[in-house]
């Protein structure tokens, strides 16, 4: 429904983005296929731009271009939560230091013959079920 002149070149840049996007998991966050998107993005933004200078008042351009601002806006969202994890050395860090930490508990209980009101009922719960 947009105007002819960029109506053809819209829809070219759409499915040029959709074969990029469709492309699989893994290749999605290398820098090439990034930087396509981008690039992507501002060509589809640049006949946004035409298309809202030629019909200001037009609900149609009004909509394409809402939907292309999202479009673009959940793209930034999905690279911006693929840089965002966590360091697999940090989870084992994280794992490492329970272990440890278990074990230092275990000792100590060990060397004092007590043991906390937790373990206390998480083995008694645990007995009663499975041993008895």
């Amino acid at each position: 429904m947009l105007p002819e002149p960029q109506r053809g070149e819209i829809r070219n840049l759409l499915r040029e983005y959709a074969a990029l996007r469709v492309g699989g998991v893994t290749s999605l966050m290398t820098p090439e296929v990034m930087a396509q998107s981008g690039a992507l993005h501002d060509r589809l933004w640049a006949q946004a731009v035409v298309v809202g200078g030629q019909s200001p008042n037009s609900i149609v351009g009004g909509l394409f271009i809402q939907s292309l601002n999202e479009m673009i806006d959940l793209d930034e969202t999905r690279v911006t939560a693929g840089r965002n994890r966590i360091p697999d050395s940090i989870w084992l860090a994280l794992y490492v230091v329970t272990v440890l930490t278990m074990m230092a508990m275990g000792y100590q209980f060990g060397l004092t013959g007590e043991h906390s009101c937790l373990s206390r009922f998480f083995w008694s719960s645990f007995s009663r079920r499975f041993f008895c």
